[in-house]
């Protein structure tokens, strides 16, 4: 899981947040792989949500001053995504077995996958509109 230029959607601080996102995925999944820690994985994940909140809430605040004709169906996805983690980070809470390649599996189709389709597409959006109003 790393970052790759194409992931750029066109808005600085969206792109900036989601490379510093998956920096601290990538560097905090490998340091949950190798040791197994149950307490390491629980604190990783309730520090995910507090970095995915504040980014969730900057992409939305953009989607609303630009008037995305999407932002509902992108919401609704942020929501989705927040209550999978959560659900992961209670089955960490009551469960001691730490199984690293179902959260590496979890980032990489949901973090990643979003980045490369929703936010993708609202980049695009950004481009049509610039280009509409030249």
């Amino acid at each position: 899981m790393e970052w790759h230029d194409s992931m750029n959607i066109g808005i600085d601080e969206i792109d900036r947040q989601h490379r510093r996102l998956i920096t601290f995925i990538h560097q905090n999944l490998l340091q949950i792989s190798a040791s197994k820690d149950h307490a390491r994985a629980g604190k990783f994940i309730e520090l995910l949500m507090q970095h995915i909140r504040e980014h969730f809430a900057t992409e939305e605040r953009y989607m609303m001053n630009e008037g995305y004709d999407k932002i509902d169906y992108h919401r609704n996805k942020h929501i989705e995504m927040t209550e999978r983690i959560l659900s992961m980070q209670q089955r960490y809470i009551t469960d001691e077995d730490v199984d690293s390649d179902r959260i590496v599996s979890f980032f990489d189709k949901w973090v990643i996958g979003h980045f490369r389709t929703e936010d993708q597409d609202f980049g695009r959006y950004l481009k049509s509109r610039l280009i509409r109003n030249l």
